[in-house]
C-alpha cells in the first residue's frame, strides 16, 4: 500500500484499463505504454496466474506498476478470507505488482466480504494495495441495493479500511444528431470528495477514452482534457482511463456490451485518441508540481442556462440484443453545497457555465500559517457542442495570478476581475500569488 502512496506524493499517478497481454510481453508495447505516461497497468493474469512473472518482469523492466486482475483471489469467499494470502502468494512478492483488485463496481451487500478481505491483503503484504472500484449513481437501483450514491459511497469508506475512494462515471453522450453530458457528472464528483474529506481518502477516477453501446459518443482530444480538469478540480489524486485497448471481439462485442476502439486498436496499433491522451498527460505534468501543494476545498459554479429545470428527456441505450429507455435530467451542473466565494474570490460568471475547483496551498519553503489560494477554471460547456466560452472571476481586490494554460505558465496582475477566454474543454490552474 505504502508504495502506491509514496508514488501519489510525488505526483498525479496516470492506469490504464484494459491492457491486452499481448502489449505486455512485448518491448515496443511496454515502450509504448510508458511513452503515453502511463504509471501503471491493469492486466488479467490469467486463471491460473500463467501470465504474471512474464508480465510482471517486462513491467518491471520499463517501470511500470501492475494491478491484477485475478479471478481466484477477487472471488475468495467471506468465510475463507484467510485463504486469500495462499490464492496470491505466488506473485503478491514481485516488486512491480502494486497490487490486487478484488472487485469492480460491489453493491453494498458485498463490502462486509471486501472490507475482510482488504484487511487480510494489507496484513500480509503492507507494501500493496487492496483495489475495489465503486459505481457512479447512474447505476441503477438494484445495483447500488437501493441506497442512496452518498450512502453507497459512505457505506464503502466505514467498511473497507483503505486509502483511496475510486469510481468511474464515463459522461460523454451522443447519437450522431446532438450531444449531451451524463446526469449528475458533477454531484458525483461533489459526493466523492465530501466522502473522501470526510475518511481522509484520496480520489482516484476513471475517464472515458472510448465510444460503447452506440450512445455514449468517441472523445476527441478536448474531450479528454475536459474530463481531466473536471477531476482534478474536485482534488483527484488518480486518473484512470477507460480503456486503453479495445475490448470485445472483432466488432467490438463482449456480449453484454458493444465497444468502439480505445488508445489501440484490436491489431495493436495506434488510434488518433492515443496522441490525444498523451498531449493532455504531458500538459498535466507541467502543472503537477504546483497541483500537488494544493489541497481541496470545495467548488463554484456558475450555470447559465445550461440546466433546463430537470426537465427530463427519454434516450434509448442500445445493448446487444436488447434497448434500455433511460430519462436524462439535464443536470450535470449541480451540486448540492457550491460555494459562493472562496477567500480573495468574491464569484464567478460566463457567457456559459463554468466551474472553479477551489483549492488551499501551502508551497515548499513558505512559512507555517500562511496559507495560499490556487483554483482551476473550466469551461463547462458540453465540449460535444465546441463552443469556447468567456469566463469572469471577481476578486476583493487586486491579485497577482499564475495562470497555467496548456501547461505553460504566465503572471498576471489583476485589479477585480478576470475575463479569460475558455476554448472548448479547457481548463487552466491559477496560483493566487
Amino acid at each position: 500500500m505504502q508504495k502506491v502512496l509514496e508514488k501519489s506524493c510525488e505526483k498525479v499517478i496516470i492506469g490504464a484499463w484494459s491492457v491486452p497481454l499481448s502489449q505486455v510481453l512485448s518491448d515496443e508495447g511496454c515502450r509504448r505504454l510508458k511513452d503515453l505516461g502511463l504509471d501503471f497497468i491493469y492486466l488479467d493474469i490469467g486463471a491460473r496466474h500463467e501470465y504474471a512473472q512474464q508480465a510482471l518482469d517486462q513491467c518491471r523492466k520499463y517501470g511500470l506498476g501492475l494491478f491484477a486482475f485475478d479471478a481466484k483471489a477477487a472471488n475468495t469467499p467471506m468465510d475463507r478470507y484467510w485463504s486469500l494470502q495462499d490464492s496470491v502468494s505466488d506473485y503478491v512478492a514481485h516488486p512491480a505488482l502494486w497490487g490486487t483488485v478484488l472487485r469492480d463496481e460491489p453493491g453494498i451487500y458485498d463490502l462486509p466480504r471486501l472490507g475482510l478481505l482488504a484487511k487480510a491483503y494489507q496484513a500480509f503484504s503492507a507494501e500493496k494495495m487492496p483495489v475495489i472500484n465503486l459505481y457512479p449513481s447512474y447505476a441503477s437501483e438494484k445495483q447500488l441495493n437501493g441506497v442512496t450514491y452518498r450512502e453507497y459511497l459512505q457505506r464503502y469508506a466505514a467498511e473497507v479500511d483503505v486509502p483511496y475512494l475510486s469510481y468511474d462515471h464515463y459522461p460523454l453522450y451522443g447519437d450522431g444528431t446532438k450531444t449531451w453530458v451524463q446526469d449528475r457528472y458533477l454531484s458525483d464528483f461533489e459526493t466523492a470528495s465530501d466522502v473522501c474529506r470526510q475518511y481522509n481518502r484520496q480520489l482516484w477516477y476513471f475517464i472515458q477514452t472510448l465510444g460503447f453501446n452506440k450512445i455514449v459518443r468517441e472523445p476527441n482530444e478536448q474531450d479528454i482534457r475536459w474530463q481531466v480538469y473536471c477531476a482534478l478540480s474536485f482534488g483527484a489524486r488518480m486518473i484512470q482511463l477507460f480503456t486503453y485497448g479495445s475490448p470485445g471481439d472483432e466488432n467490438g462485442s463482449t456480449g453484454d456490451e458493444v465497444f468502439e476502439l480505445g488508445l489501440i486498436d484490436r491489431q495493436g496499433e495506434k488510434t488518433p485518441r492515443y496522441e490525444m491522451v498523451r498531449r493532455v498527460l504531458r500538459e498535466l505534468r507541467q502543472i503537477e508540481p504546483a497541483y500537488l501543494t494544493c489541497r481541496h476545498a470545495g467548488n463554484m459554479v456558475y450555470t447559465g442556462a445550461a440546466c433546463a429545470g430537470g426537465v427530463e428527456e427519454e434516450v434509448d441505450i442500445t445493448f446487444p440484443g436488447k434497448v434500455v429507455k433511460v430519462k436524462r435530467q439535464k443536470n450535470y451542473l449541480e451540486l448540492e453545497h457550491p460555494l459562493s466565494s472562496f477567500g480573495p474570490i468574491l464569484g464567478l460568471t460566463g457567457e456559459g457555465p463554468v466551474m472553479a475547483g477551489c483549492f488551499t496551498r501551502q508551497p515548499d519553503g513558505q512559512a507555517a500559517g500562511r496559507e495560499r489560494r490556487a483554483f482551476t477554471l473550466v469551461n463547462m460547456v458540453d465540449p460535444g457542442e465546441r463552443k469556447r466560452n468567456r469566463a469572469t472571476v471577481s476578486f476583493a481586490g487586486p491579485v497577482r495570478l499564475r495562470i497555467w494554460s496548456y501547461g505553460e505558465p504566465r503572471e498576471l496582475e489583476v485589479e477585480k476581475e478576470w475575463s479569460p477566454e475558455l476554448d472548448c474543454g479547457q481548463g487552466i490552474f491559477v496560483e493566487i500569488l
